[in-house]
């Protein structure tokens, strides 16, 4: 079986350079995502083995080689200080996802790094809504996705799951650049 070819989309904010997962950050992505803070809201308080983290890598490749998206590593210097990116939802729709190494919390990185893949999606892949989940009680996340222009969803609001769905419909295009009929 031939392996599928998978587009290196590069990113790069003021402060980070957003490059695809790869093999290669197993260890240290086992390891973020194993963080007890990180673990809580990502995977339910659940250990995280290392099998899940080649498997999440996996799945990434497969969906940038696909759709042309997947998890971003955030390198703000020389380590990876967490992930960013988009991934397919069952319902059909894209969803943003994020988490960052706690030493990291509260300079931005998040909010910088989703903002250049928010362009990236609107932009460059011309999706046209992103959609995010964040646990109830994740303050710090529900004000990521706000400050992205995200609006609380409000069916969310009465699901009696204890999580709150967010969206961000594209931006409309300026009529000069909308395709001619």
């Amino acid at each position: 079986m031939r392996r599928q070819e998978v587009p290196t989309v590069i990113l790069a904010t003021g402060r980070l350079t957003l490059r695809p997962v790869e093999a290669g950050d197993v260890e240290a992505l086992h390891e973020h995502w194993g963080h007890p803070l990180v673990r809580r809201r990502l995977f339910d308080n659940e250990p995280v083995l290392p099998d899940l983290a080649v498997r999440l890598i996996d799945d990434s490749r497969r969906d940038f080689a696909e759709r042309g998206y997947g998890l971003w590593a955030l390198v703000p210097d020389s380590t990876v200080a967490g992930v960013c990116g988009l991934r397919g939802t069952s319902g059909g729709e894209v969803e943003l996802l994020y988490s960052l190494s706690p030493d990291r919390w509260g300079e931005g990185l998040v909010t910088e790094a989703a903002t250049a893949i928010l362009e990236y999606a609107f932009g460059t892949l011309s999706l046209s809504r992103v959609v995010a989940e964040v646990d109830e009680g994740n303050t710090a996340s529900a004000r990521v996705a706000l400050r992205l222009g995200m609006t609380r969803d409000p069916a969310s609001q009465d699901s009696p799951e204890p999580v709150h769905r967010f969206r961000l419909t594209a931006p409309a295009k300026p009529d000069h650049l909308r395709p001619v009929r």
